[in-house]
């Protein structure tokens, strides 16, 4: 009779195998996705935590390991490409602000 695998490790494997496909597809369209697939599957780990009595599963600390850094390295990403949208917002912002004073300046000449 084969072993079963614990859910732990199946969910875990399962968050790896998202973070590989995210990671692949960091710089494409299909980002939203991964991260929105990472979230739902991040749901049922944190469920499957919560119940683990905590004793040694086997692979699951290293698994558990790869793919934390994994997401540190997806979610710096995305933060980075949230703050580059902001500062371009900001940036597109204050020229709109400056066009209007000048509009409104040469308005107010007429």
């Amino acid at each position: 009779m084969a072993a079963t695998e614990h859910p732990l490790v199946t969910v875990t494997s399962q968050l790896n195998a998202i973070c590989d496909q995210t990671l692949a597809n960091l710089n494409a369209d299909s980002l939203d996705v991964g991260i929105e697939n990472l979230q739902q599957v991040l749901l049922q780990r944190q469920a499957l935590l919560d119940n683990w009595n905590r004793e040694p599963i086997k692979g699951f600390v290293e698994l558990n390991q790869q793919v934390q850094k994994k997401m540190e390295r997806i979610f710096a990403h995305t933060a980075e490409q949230v703050r580059s949208v902001r500062e371009k917002q900001v940036a597109s912002k204050a020229y709109r602000q400056q066009a209007d004073v000048q509009g409104s300046f040469f308005d107010s000449r007429e």
